[in-house]
């Protein structure tokens, strides 16, 4: 522990004083703020490494004069630190100065003390009152022996901003300890590490294992011989940017709120992702994203909880690049747990695979695709060999999934995500990890995208956050656990030229769609858009201003004939379930333009 602890044994009277980018100082009452330092198991230091500029101030910040501080991060850079102590109850002192920037106009940044937010686009020339020093105290409780905190620049800086330039951590005594029956779970033996995988616009028929004619996935049908393949893992949306936000936080897309096209925000605080709760279990975090910002975009906060997180690889022909990318930096790891989340957006239109896997089943648009399935594939075993030179393979969960699948003009046309058939709906998963998980398992029954975090925290004997809609598989793979969801729920807004709002009910059996158009005639707009609701308005029945579908999967799995006028009762129940559902969720639907109609 820290030099100037008290105490090992509990809070106490425990202090830890540290100098921000600075050394050894004392101030004038005697005390002594230490030198910044690297994180330390067992003791405590700083996540990151030293990126931004040191400058000197001779104000007194802490204090304390000539205190060298640290400069004001840019937008989405973080400033980390952790303190391992013991549980209890502290007294958290953050201070903060400014020397150059005394306006309005200065940089702003968030804090975070285990997690909660205490300051938010926090600018130091106005929460100072105009002045040059601010101090934010904060009582914090450690129950898992670890206190985070964490500084993210929320701007772009010309000179300076609010920055953190002394942090003091006061023990003033033990939580009581709650003791209280858990409930028994199935849960796997840690710590192993975890490769999350999302391999964009890849749907599930395209996959040797799940019964694609072609050998286009080798090493994926080999991940399936190895592990568990879930048989009807479907969406909870039909695009990528809600689909990505649900599959590392486990909550529906109507609940977390990132389901737009055009209005741009970070996930809120309320819900917690898969790296932070890894972060918090002492694992290293990775993500590497690409251009596409709705898999992985710092704007969005797919960033939260990662130690290293990179969007620097282009759109498509990425994954070439990731199996040295991925190698080197979990060599940084030396022997910690990991957990990595890789999004690539090859298997997107439009298709280019580089090297032989472009042209090498044909030069249809559908063998170009299924070109960038073999490319993905290729590269996805790269990564692998990676981890086994590494030695960490047969301790590594590995998950592999997609977003959505893509359009081949099963309803008449291609590429767009403006549906919620099963082309689009229905999605691979597949999991393996050597010695815990089953090999060569086939799971029946419907799981959904919100399901995976939480059994990726299950199986790592991890807490699952309340903000977790899904449920953990963790059960089901062992054979403990009910055969799926009963039911499974999908919702796509599109504002954007578009204009339409789509649900889903689906059993296994049965599934009903409601589209709510935002125009009153959309089949009179131009082009692909109006194409598509002329049709739509063709199959569907209308009532109230809503288009309905009902299919029958079995008898009719590629939904080519809408049952809802010899079926109304079935459709009944799966709206009224869609409506309790979205009631639940708090979420209020769009109206519909078609109710102006004449």
């Amino acid at each position: 522990m820290a030099k100037n602890t008290k105490t090992n044994n509990g809070p106490g009277q425990l202090v830890i004083r540290v100098n921000v980018g600075g050394p050894d100082v004392s101030d004038w009452t005697g005390n002594t703020w230490q030198a910044d330092r690297e994180y330390v198991t067992g003791s405590w230091g700083c996540l990151d490494a030293a990126t931004t500029d040191i400058l000197t101030t001779t104000e007194a910040i802490a204090c304390v004069e000539d205190v060298n501080i640290l400069q004001s991060m840019r937008q989405g850079e973080r400033l980390r630190y952790r303190f391992d102590l013991p549980n209890g109850t502290y007294t958290v002192r953050l201070l903060f100065a400014e020397i150059y920037w005394t306006s309005s106009d200065a940089e702003k940044q968030a804090v975070r003390v285990q997690g909660k937010t205490v300051l938010n686009h926090f600018n130091i020339f106005d929460d100072a009152g105009k002045n040059t020093e601010y101090e934010k105290t904060v009582i914090a409780k450690v129950t898992r022996g670890r206190l985070d905190i964490e500084c993210i620049g929320q701007s772009l800086p010309m000179h300076s901003g609010a920055r953190i330039s002394a942090i003091e951590v006061t023990g003033v005594g033990r939580t009581a300890q709650k003791t209280k029956t858990k409930p028994k779970r199935a849960t796997a033996q840690g710590p192993y590490n975890v490769v999350l995988v999302s391999l964009d616009t890849l749907r599930r028929d395209h996959v040797h294992a799940y019964g694609h004619p072609k050998e286009l996935s080798p090493v994926m049908d080999g991940l399936a011989r190895d592990g568990v393949l879930f048989d009807n893992c479907v969406v909870n949306c039909g695009w990528t940017l809600p689909q990505h936000i649900t599959l590392v936080t486990g909550a529906y897309p109507i609940k977390h709120g990132l389901i737009y096209l055009d209005r741009a925000r970070r996930l809120d605080g309320r819900f917690t992702t898969l790296a932070e709760v890894f972060q918090e279990a002492g694992y290293m975090t990775f993500g590497f994203g690409n251009q596409n910002g709705y898999g992985g975009g710092w704007e969005y906060g797919f960033e939260r909880g990662m130690r290293h997180y990179t969007t620097v690889f282009p759109y498509n022909n990425m994954m070439e690049l990731t199996p040295e990318a991925i190698g080197s930096s979990l060599r940084a790891a030396a022997g910690t747990p990991f957990f990595l989340y890789l999004h690539t957006n090859d298997t997107h239109e439009p298709f280019a695979a580089s090297g032989p896997f472009g042209s090498m089943w044909g030069g249809s648009y559908i063998n170009k695709y299924e070109g960038e399935v073999s490319y993905v594939d290729h590269h996805l075993g790269a990564i692998f060999e990676e981890l086994a030179k590494l030695d960490v393979l047969d301790r590594t969960l590995i998950v592999v999934t997609s977003d959505h699948g893509s359009e081949f003009a099963e309803h008449g046309f291609y590429e767009k995500k403006l549906n919620l058939y099963d082309e689009i709906a229905r999605v691979p998963l597949i999991m393996s990890l050597p010695g815990v998980l089953p090999k060569q398992a086939r799971i029946p029954g419907l799981c959904q995208t919100c399901d995976i975090a939480p059994t990726i925290l299950d199986v790592c004997s991890l807490p699952i956050p309340k903000s977790v809609d899904g449920q953990s598989l963790l059960p089901r793979i062992r054979g403990k656990g009910k055969r799926g969801w009963p039911i499974a729920f999908a919702h796509t807004h599109h504002e954007k030229w578009y204009n339409y709002e789509h649900f889903s009910a689906r059993t296994e059996r049965f599934k009903f769609i409601r589209c709510a158009p935002f125009n009153k005639r959309p089949e009179r707009m131009k082009g692909n858009s109006g194409e598509r609701f002329r049709r739509l308005l063709e199959v569907a029945q209308i009532k109230s201003g809503y288009c309905r579908e009902l299919y029958d999967l079995e008898a009719d799995p590629g939904e080519q004939e809408n049952i809802i006028a010899s079926a109304p009762g079935i459709a009944a129940v799966l709206e009224r379930q869609l409506n309790q559902w979205i009631t639940r969720c708090r979420y209020k639907p769009s109206e519909t333009g078609m109710m102006r109609r004449a």
